[in-house]
């Protein structure tokens, strides 16, 4: 009888042990984080199915080993090496989270560790100390696991002594076998459909089309998929078409007002605006993103669509430029391969290059996109899309001491929330310094190899940054001016598109790819959403979507520019206008005079949210 209530108190010990830390997790993972509640339970399934196999190897220790202490160290070194990993495992996804607003993958993970020391370097962090921190904080978990399994283990694992150590041995491992291969079934078999954040881990990576990352009914991907297919092999070149080349530079995370060029009181970016000021260089005030994260960002701007209206394999401003007869190279710092899928989206390229290929430099290090630059052959007479991605603005883009002129400056990596702090701000507009240097550089290239005598030139970015406004830090934090509204550069464009887009009050991010089309007068893909600039007298929406909240600009009004938004989970909804309340201070939700275009503007956006194609009835509202 004491034996059996033996077992009992230690076998709730154990569950405890297993679950307390996974339960914590989970309810924050559904509630702050937005996640289905049955992914919370896929989740602890899975912890069951680990707890299983793990006590089960406690009683195999137990069977084999002759002395008590013997299993019991074994045991704990094998336990305190998982809760050591499921807790490394909790804290990554929780940056993720944090940080860019998705579960980490397997692929970002393991690119990020063969790049520690240099990670380290660009976030101002020792590379000793941190793995110093680890391997005590991993020797402390290690001893405090083996005094509680010292406490909590037993000698004898069932009542009756007199079982055979060997079949007891045998028929416990016959156990274990079962209980792993149901474990390993669960986590080899990939559930596209799932938001369980191991499987999400697993395989989140592989595919652009992600529709859960922006979870909706979307029972028309098939027929989408299809229609993209049509698109493509449908899609007729214009051979008259002005053929010239193309230089699209995007910069990751960078904020407009923090650039001189548009108006800040520090000269961040000089050599902007000596461009501007010598008429090689057109600004354009009001371009907007539609997210606030990399990847549907950019897929947004390069296959001219609404965020969630991803098909497996889009057509986009690469394919149709190659269509055309165009060379395509794409020199991209940061790790596009393995960025959920990024690789995949840009499509079959003449010269693909992003950090991951990269052996001597920091694969966020802006350096490796200007030595491949240094390196281009001398302008031909084929015309060239040339894509360049550069990561100096970002938090985690490598900042050279070179460029650190406004002191005292300090990584705000890993802060996610706070007011603003002065070397936070500084260590940013470092970063956007740093840019400009680079766009220097590499225009200085490019002009001397020829690639801008007849081209078009256009420097973006793919979503902005907060700098503790609102409470936050980095992006991927709600649909803030600061995150949406984007500097857009452009040189080499008709003086006719020239001048539509300095007096359009606002150009969506979806629109930007079909305007330069028909600026080139080139065919624009019948599957994309956006709408050039040159065909918009009647346009008076653009739309962003980062979940849970969807919303729209309504700049139908010359002298206003309305921003609604509505939160899908809690049903709150906002509303400014932006000309005259850029911070977003005022939120006008409850003014009579509003009431009937907040009804407006929530149906649109409803409409919008729940469009997957103009060639597809909308889906039901979700």
């Amino acid at each position: 009888m004491k034996s059996i209530k033996s077992i009992l108190n230690s076998t709730g010990w154990y569950l405890i042990s297993w679950f307390l830390l996974p339960c914590i997790f989970s309810f924050f993972y559904v509630v702050k984080y937005r996640n289905p509640m049955h992914a919370a339970f896929e989740h602890l399934w899975v912890i069951f199915l680990v707890a299983s196999v793990f006590i089960l190897l406690k009683w195999l220790l137990q069977s084999v080993f002759s002395k008590k202490n013997d299993a019991i160290i074994a045991y704990s070194f094998c336990l305190a090496s998982f809760t050591y990993l499921t807790i490394f495992y909790y804290g990554l996804v929780i940056i993720g989270l944090e940080s860019w607003g998705r579960v980490i993958t397997t692929e970002l993970f393991l690119s990020y560790f063969s790049h520690a020391r240099q990670f380290c370097e660009s976030i101002e962090i020792s590379f000793s100390l941190v793995v110093v921190v680890l391997l005590l904080l991993y020797a402390l978990l290690a001893y405090l696991t083996l005094l509680f399994c010292q406490k909590t283990c037993t000698r004898q694992i069932l009542p009756t002594p007199n079982i055979h150590r060997g079949l007891l041995a045998g028929l416990i491992l016959a156990l274990f076998c079962f209980a792993a291969y149901h474990l390993m079934t669960r986590l080899l078999s990939a559930d596209y459909d799932s938001t369980e954040p191991i499987n999400l881990t697993l395989y989140s990576g592989k595919d652009i089309f992600e529709e859960r990352f922006f979870p909706r009914a979307y029972p028309y991907k098939e027929q989408l998929d299809k229609l993209e297919q049509s698109a493509i092999s449908g899609y007729a070149p214009n051979h008259q078409a002005t053929k010239k080349h193309i230089v699209l530079i995007v910069v990751d995370a960078l904020r407009l007002n923090r650039m001189s060029a548009y108006g800040s009181k520090r000269t961040t970016t000089p050599f902007i605006d000596s461009l501007i000021q010598s008429g090689r260089l057109t600004k354009i005030d009001r371009f907007v993103s539609s997210c606030p994260e990399t990847g549907c960002a950019l897929n947004s701007l390069l296959a001219a669509r609404y965020p969630h209206q991803n098909p497996k394999n889009p057509f986009n401003l690469i394919l149709a430029f190659k269509k055309h007869g165009y060379q395509t190279k794409l020199f991209l710092g940061g790790d596009h391969t393995n960025f959920y899928g990024l690789k995949k989206f840009y499509g079959d390229v003449d010269e693909y290059y992003d950090g991951v290929d990269e052996n001597n430099y920091f694969f966020n290090d802006d350096e490796l996109v200007l030595k491949k630059v240094e390196v281009l052959p001398t302008s031909g007479e084929q015309p060239l899309y040339l894509q360049l991605h550069l990561m100096s603005a970002h938090t985690l883009g490598l900042h050279h001491d070179d460029y650190k002129n406004f002191l005292p400056s300090k990584s705000y990596t890993g802060t996610v929330t706070g007011k603003p702090e002065t070397p936070f701000i500084n260590h940013y507009d470092n970063g956007v310094l740093q840019t400009d240097a680079y766009l220097k550089a590499i225009y200085a290239q490019l002009e001397t190899k020829g690639y801008l005598k007849n081209a078009i030139l256009v420097i973006t970015a793919d979503h902005g940054e907060l700098l503790g406004e609102h409470g936050f830090y980095s992006h991927a934090r709600g649909v803030w001016e600061d995150l949406l509204h984007v500097p857009l550069l452009v040189s080499g464009l008709s003086e006719t598109t020239l001048n539509q887009l300095n007096n359009t009050p606002l150009l969506a991010q979806y629109d930007l790819a079909p305007t330069l089309l028909n600026d080139l007068q080139m065919p624009i893909p019948k599957s994309w959403m956006g709408k050039p600039i040159q065909t918009q007298e009647n346009q008076r929406y653009a739309y962003f979507k980062w979940p849970p909240y969807a919303g729209l600009y309504d700049y139908s009004d010359k002298n206003k520019i309305w921003k609604y938004w509505v939160n899908y989970n809690t049903g709150e909804e906002s509303i400014f206008e932006m000309l005259s309340d850029q911070k977003e201070e005022d939120n006008l939700v409850w003014q009579p005079s509003l009431k009937l275009k907040k009804q407006t503007w929530a149906k649109e956006t409803l409409r919008a949210h729940n469009l997957a194609s103009p060639y597809i009835a909308e889906t039901k509202p979700q």
